[in-house]
């Protein structure tokens, strides 16, 4: 992109500066010329699916598999799987008009039917697994499913940008003639009206726009939002993190809040008293979107139970294994994390997270210092010195007769390294970075017990993360009264654990008695110092790998090894906001609200991070062929680990991997090159735990030198690095 832009530039620049109409530079003019049809538009690239069979319960199927594409429709319907969208709207944005055209479209076909879309199963009790049913009214059509090229899921907002998601359909299946038709190019165009005002969840600060370009496909639009900053937009004032509890644990919490200071967390306590009013979740999030506006806090602790600091309390159904809506009231803290408007509805409503927000789910000074102490012992650990942070567990019991979801060991399996089944991609657990142990009932002659999960956990484990049955007083086969009596004793190596078990963080204590989420973290000295559990039902398919539960632990992991989040709470919601074009599938709604973090949302994981992106190489941009250059770059390791480099000269040559090199040292190569024309020279870092860093931003060199014209291009890279919204403004005009 970059080059085209400097073609452009330059050849406006050689027709002559007198034609170029007179702009004074501000960003509100450049937004008024990029705005100017009030249209956004973002094109979208698919690979050619393919066709494998499938055997569900003696019945044969046709499978499309097809790359970064999900199933999501609903239960019956033929599993075409559909393209998640998120595309930024301009400020303002009231209506919008939607039009999606199509390219290159190829024909497949298919000998059987494509097999249809399952219901989940509840991860609560032992059944046998039916086979999914064909909608007949569907697959005896002799017409195109879904009939349509984009289905609109949500408008939703982000920090005061909106955000649209849809959902694409690029594969078009007809069941009567077996036809699959595919487009290998959708070009969505956008067409919006600006007459409402801009949210006043808008900040401007430079970490939101950072954020949100994470969560778009059309980052190069942000720059519309640009006029509506303000002069100390970029100024983040205020504090980090607020926590919130009563009058009586307050004292409590202060050293925790001292801690976080001390980490460079700023940190304030508020009590129920201090937001005033009635003591209600309404009350509650109105004064969190004040402290947010005003103090600009990214993260929220709830520092009590839920009869001390109350939950909302959402009702969520969905589609269970019989084909009959579930539905139940369940406790929904996602509720004080998403600030636009109302919030999450029972069907709808926001659901993107502006903060981050964990519950320590206490009841007295004990349960307190229980939390702080085991949150301080994570987070004095150091990478290289408690090799317990190299130790992960997997935990899977036999769910039932399930088809190939029987074992909850298959779906654990698919958290270690990069996994493509069924047809997405996420990354888990590096097997060459951690020792990862397999407690499956799938492996054993006989199911492990309450005493082997207990050795494990006592031995010493980083991560914990567990597929099976449990209940509001039992997860991973232990009961609560395991946990207090003194039998579970890791104290100093306390874990995070991640369940898609039933019911195990229902903190509202339906049965009148604490869930084992919270015994596991604030009632005993022993246990998790964070984890995620489900209020109610954890869900999974029988027969793909692909749950409701499962999507959701996966793009967890994703977030922390494959996107680099390391905040567990960022993670958490990072997970929501993945699956979210999937919200109206069977039942991803129903986990979406119920995923609870119990823990401190401000912890990131003590893991071997990658380098940082290095420098652009520093060296000669122009120069003779046969002669030897030296070029330099830098980059920081997180963990301070020494780090190599490896160079691409832009001529189909690399280096070997070149080092060691200390952290924040310069690294001087040097290279000849042969043959006349523009090289773009770039350098990538990989420490000594094998954790590499993207490509480095490139120095383009040009062999031989030539006139003082060409080092324009060079000019205009170094104004692009330095002032990034010349090249989102250029963009538009190619």
């Amino acid at each position: 992109m970059k080059k085209k832009i400097i073609v452009f530039i330059m050849g406006i620049f050689f027709i002559g500066a007198g034609m170029i109409p007179c702009i004074n530079g501000t960003i509100l003019e450049i937004n008024n010329i990029l705005n100017i049809n009030n249209k956004v538009n973002v094109v979208y690239n698919f690979k050619e699916p393919y066709i494998t069979k499938v055997n569900l319960s003696s019945i044969e199927f046709n499978r499309i598999i097809a790359t970064s594409l999900d199933p999501a429709g609903k239960i019956g319907e033929p599993l075409v799987p559909s393209k998640g969208a998120y595309i930024l709207l301009p400020p303002e944005t009231d209506n919008i008009e939607i039009s999606v055209n199509t390219k290159n479209m190829n024909k497949i076909h298919s000998d059987k039917y494509i097999e249809p879309m399952e219901s989940p199963k509840t991860i609560l009790e032992l059944k046998n697994a039916q086979p999914p049913k064909p909608d007949e009214k569907i697959y005896n059509k002799n017409d195109f499913y879904p009939g349509k090229l984009y289905s609109e899921v949500g408008r939703y907002n982000f920090r005061g940008y909106q955000i649209l998601v849809l959902l694409l359909h690029p594969i078009q299946y007809n069941p009567v003639t077996g036809t699959i038709n595919y487009y290998e190019e959708m070009d969505v165009t956008i067409k919006t009206s600006s007459l409402k005002e801009i949210s006043p969840l808008y900040r401007g600060l430079e970490i939101d726009k950072n954020e949100i370009q994470k969560k778009i496909d059309n980052p190069r639009d942000i720059i519309l939002y640009e006029k509506f900053k303000t002069k100390t937009s970029d100024i983040k004032t205020g504090y980090d993190f607020l926590i919130i509890t009563t009058e009586e644990l307050k004292t409590f919490f202060q050293k925790f809040k001292e801690d976080h200071d001390f980490r460079g967390i700023y940190t304030e306590i508020k009590t129920l008293s201090d937001i005033g009013g009635s003591e209600t979740p309404e009350n509650i999030r109105d004064f969190i979107i004040n402290e947010y506006n005003t103090n600009n806090i990214e993260y929220v602790l709830l520092g009590g139970d839920a009869d001390i600091v109350p939950s909302r309390i959402m009702y969520v159904s969905g589609m269970d294994e019989d084909s009959t809506r579930i539905g139940t009231s369940m406790p929904c803290d996602l509720y004080y994390s998403c600030l636009d408007d109302n919030g999450p509805t029972n069907t709808g409503g926001d659901l993107i997270a502006e903060v981050y927000l964990g519950r320590a789910c206490v009841d007295d000074s004990d349960d307190v210092n229980n939390f702080i102490e085991k949150t301080n012992t994570y987070l004095n650990f150091s990478r290289g010195y408690d090799n317990y942070l190299d130790e992960v567990l997997l935990a899977g019991e036999y769910k039932g007769d399930y088809g190939v979801a029987s074992y909850g060991g298959d779906q654990m399996d698919q958290l270690i390294d990069e996994c493509s089944d069924p047809d997405y991609t996420t990354i888990g657990f590096s097997s060459n970075s951690y020792n990862i142990e397999k407690l499956y009932d799938r492996d054993l002659s006989e199911a492990w017990g309450t005493q082997d999960i207990i050795n494990e956990m006592n031995s010493g484990k980083h991560f914990i993360m567990h597929s099976g049955h449990a209940y509001y007083n039992h997860n991973m086969r232990i009961t609560s009264n395991w946990i207090t009596s003194g039998i579970l004793n890791n104290s100093k190596v306390p874990f995070f654990a991640y369940s898609e078990g039933c019911m195990s963080g229902g903190f509202d204590d339906p049965k009148d008695y604490d869930c084992i989420a919270e015994y596991l973290t604030v009632k005993s000295e022993s246990g998790a110092f964070a984890g995620i559990w489900n209020a109610r039902w954890g869900f999974f398919w029988s027969f793909r790998l692909d749950g409701d539960s499962s999507r959701y632990y996966r793009e967890f992991l994703d977030a922390v090894f494959g996107e680099k989040i390391y905040n567990i709470a960022k993670a958490n919601q990072d997970s929501r906001e993945d699956n979210l074009h999937l919200i109206e599938r069977s039942c991803m709604r129903f986990v979406y609200y119920e995923l609870t973090l119990f823990g401190d949302p401000t912890v990131s994981f003590h893991i071997s991070y990658s380098p940082d992106k290095p420098n652009t190489p520093i060296g000669n941009i122009e120069g003779k062929l046969d002669e030897e250059y030296a070029y330099q770059t830098s980059t920081s390791d997180p963990d301070g680990d020494q780090v190599y480099y490896k160079w691409d000269w832009g001529d189909d040559t690399y280096s070997d991997w070149f080092g060691p090199f200390n952290s924040g040292e310069i690294c001087e190569i040097s290279h000849i090159w042969d043959d006349e024309g523009d090289y773009e020279i770039r350098v990538k870092a990989k420490d000594v735990n094998g954790e590499e860093s993207e490509w480095s931003d490139p120095l383009t060199v040009t062999m031989p030198r030539n006139k003082i014209y060409n080092q324009i291009p060079n000019i205009l890279l170094w104004l692009f690095e330095r002032f990034p919204f010349l090249e989102q403004f250029f963009s538009h005009f190619i």
